[in-house]
């Protein structure tokens, strides 16, 4: 790690190590995390600081930055975490940054201290892996904002065999390319899911390109000879209902993510008519 200061009295906090990286959302076409931030202070006396501002460089391109804005203290020669926000921008991602190897980061700012009310600059050459970030991001916006069920209709039934067509629709608001892979449907009979139903696969690789969405269909043929006739005559009177995961990989950046999501399938055999919520 690499430090340079415009004062040679009082020294910046040193970078120790970022993590706990948590997505909020999009602010201002950047992607925000919370993150906690370890930094030391090698003066031989106490120092606060009111601002802590800085840019993220990789290979020269700046690809986001952090802020603390509130005032905090940090006892001589020790460590301190401190809560800070980092802002990405997607367009200046690239697939390199997210492979499995350590990077090399760039972290230019100020610290701005009441002493002399001076703005003390630092820059530091930051080893670090991002995969921690990504996983954030996947976990608290793709899986939730990526996918949708578009429509779901009983289409018929023929020989004890209910068919069901289920239109999804991939979108993607990004600001990058995605891929979906490896996408699967698993219907179950109870809320625990031990009794399979049905099943459908499908190897295909869809590809949804930033700002662009597309619709994907997914047939699934329930075998009713595997419900239990009890639940038969009840959905004469009433809803069946059944559960559903949707199981499929997102790459993003040449990273693959698991995802899967869970809904409910209510099906009235009488009007022939199904909802899914």
């Amino acid at each position: 790690m690499f430090l340079i200061s415009c004062s040679s009295f009082v020294k910046p906090p040193e970078l120790i190590s970022i993590d706990g990286f948590e997505f909020l959302g999009e602010e201002n076409g950047k992607f925000a995390f919370s993150s906690n931030l370890v930094v030391l202070n090698k003066n031989n006396f106490k120092i606060k600081a009111e601002e802590i501002k800085s840019q993220v460089l990789f290979e020269s391109q700046v690809i986001g930055d952090f802020l603390i804005d509130k005032e905090f203290f940090i006892e001589k020669k020790s460590q301190k975490n401190i809560s800070a926000q980092i802002y990405l921008n997607p367009k200046n991602i690239n697939s390199s940054l997210f492979s499995d190897e350590l990077k090399s980061l760039l972290i230019k700012g100020y610290v701005k201290t009441p002493f002399l009310n001076q703005k003390i600059n630092f820059q530091y050459d930051y080893i670090f892996n991002l995969n921690g970030i990504m996983d954030s991001f996947v976990d608290e916006q793709i899986s939730k904002s990526v996918f949708r069920v578009k429509e779901i209709k009983l289409k018929k039934i023929i020989s004890k065999v209910a068919q069901i067509e289920i239109l999804l629709n991939f979108y993607n608001d990004l600001g990058f390319d995605i891929k979906i892979k490896n996408f699967s449907s698993i219907i179950y009979k109870d809320l625990g899911k031990s009794k399979v139903v049905a099943r459908s696969n499908n190897l295909e690789i869809i590809k949804v390109d930033s700002q662009n969405n597309i619709d994907f269909p997914a047939n699934i043929d329930l075998k009713l000879l595997s419900i239990s006739p009890s639940m038969l005559l009840g959905s004469l009177r009433n809803d069946l209902n059944f559960y559903i995961d949707f199981d499929f990989i997102v790459e993003v950046f040449d990273n693959e993510f698991p995802i899967i999501l869970s809904r409910t399938i209510a099906i009235d055999f009488k009007n022939l008519e199904i909802s899914i919520e």
